[in-house]
């Protein structure tokens, strides 16, 4: 059986951290390097995230290439205390649930395409 006749597609929501253009368009992810998706992530690097406003239904998919780091420079960056919910202090003294935890990573995506669909009433 090949790797592609096994893939499928799995939804996970995530806490979405930033949008950095300065750096040309990419999104940020704080993620922690031991669920299940950062080893989707290194098997298939190709993913799809995609942004819904449920009182218009306009929507927003972008498909492009993730990647996964660990710098703690961009982990402090992008820090702040809503984070901390995503992470439990395990009282083990090393994963305390903050940004200095060694499950704490960023997934980033750099788009390759962009779709959007922008509900409009049209009157009659």
């Amino acid at each position: 059986m090949s790797l592609a006749s096994r893939m499928y597609l799995v939804l996970r929501a995530k806490l979405h951290i930033d949008i950095v253009p300065d750096d040309g368009l990419h999104f940020l992810f704080v993620s922690d390097i031991t669920s299940a998706k950062q080893d989707e992530i290194n098997t298939v690097d190709q993913v799809n995230i995609s942004f819904l406003e449920p009182s218009s239904t306009s929507w927003v998919s972008v498909c492009g290439t993730a990647q996964i780091n660990q710098d703690p420079e961009q982990i402090k960056k992008l820090w702040n205390p809503m984070v901390s919910a995503w992470f439990g202090d395990l009282g083990d003294g090393v994963h305390k649930g903050d940004a200095s935890d060694p499950r704490v990573c960023v997934i980033k995506v750099i788009p390759s395409s962009v779709s959007q669909h922008v509900h409009r009433k049209i009157s009659f």
